[in-house]
């Protein structure tokens, strides 16, 4: 997380507080449904991380060209680790 804003959510009936916890943002309140409704008031920015651009489309090529390479086929490991021929 970048930052958080928490003035609409501590504005709001039945919120004490809210504040940063290593997950993201906790909404200190008397009950529930306060809670729930300052947690719907928080205005947070979030850190994507460096593989927030990272997309489906750009990765097509990759996947492509790795689909065309031999790769291990899992049930014939799995019999021959197991001994079971009639698992699967």
């Amino acid at each position: 997380m970048k930052s958080f804003r928490a003035d609409k959510a501590k504005a709001m009936p039945g919120v004490k507080a809210a504040v940063q916890v290593e997950t993201g943002v906790a909404v200190i309140a008397d009950d529930f449904w306060s809670a729930y409704q300052g947690r719907a008031a928080l205005e947070i920015v979030w850190d994507e991380g460096p593989l927030a651009s990272l997309d489906t489309k750009s990765r097509l090529p990759e996947y492509a060209s790795m689909a065309q390479k031999l790769g291990v086929v899992a049930e014939k490991r799995w019999r021959r680790r197991s001994g079971s021929q009639d698992c699967i």
